[in-house]
């Protein structure tokens, strides 16, 4: 599964027991009202489970995480620096 469909995925649990869920990759997830302060908390937990990492304070902005589109993208660089820190 790729990185859009799994944080699409993550997305859809947190929201799926308030009868919500995404409709779109670009959907705002802030601006819509899907998810809350309690929710982005769950959110970054789950989603430093699924992708193995570790969310920097300072990157949990609304930019990074206002949609799926985003969150995957943010990941995605996060996976790319920390491998080039490897290296």
């Amino acid at each position: 599964m790729n990185t859009d469909n799994l944080v699409a995925s993550i997305l859809n649990k947190i929201l799926s027991p308030k009868g919500q869920e995404i409709t779109g990759f670009d959907e705002e997830i802030f601006e819509s009202g899907l998810i809350d302060s309690f929710g982005i908390v769950e959110l970054i937990t789950a989603l430093e489970e699924e992708f193995k990492i570790k969310i920097p304070f300072e990157d949990m902005t609304i930019q990074n995480f206002s949609s799926v589109n985003e969150i995957s993208k943010f990941i995605e660089r996060h996976k790319s620096n920390k491998s080039a820190d490897n290296d």
